[in-house]
């Protein structure tokens, strides 16, 4: 019985944290996307710089481009907190990664 509630109380947690997490993952991939376009397409076609709003509406064509239909299956918190902070790595790996580049 401890455990059965010691692991609500994890869950619980895990939840809060991907609530909080919610949005970072919002704000952050259009940012990443503006910077890039202003470091890597502006120079070399001479294009016109993206506005955050912009960028907010670009990152949502290509989320809804690259999701996949997945079956559905019960997930816990931490298995979402987890894939939160996956692709905020990954969105933070392509800003550098772009910086570098630039």
């Amino acid at each position: 019985m401890a455990d059965d509630a010691e692991e609500k109380m994890r869950n619980g947690r895990a939840g809060l944290a991907v609530l909080a997490l919610v949005p970072v993952l919002v704000a952050f991939p259009p940012l990443v996307i503006m910077k890039l376009w202003a470091w890597h397409v502006v120079p070399v076609w001479r294009a016109p710089a993206l506005s955050y709003g912009h960028s907010l509406g670009l990152s949502a064509l290509l989320g809804i481009l690259k999701a996949r239909l997945t079956p559905s299956r019960k997930t816990t918190s931490v298995e979402d907190l987890q894939n939160m902070v996956a692709m905020l790595a990954a969105v933070a790996i392509a800003l550098l990664v772009g910086w570098w580049a630039a």
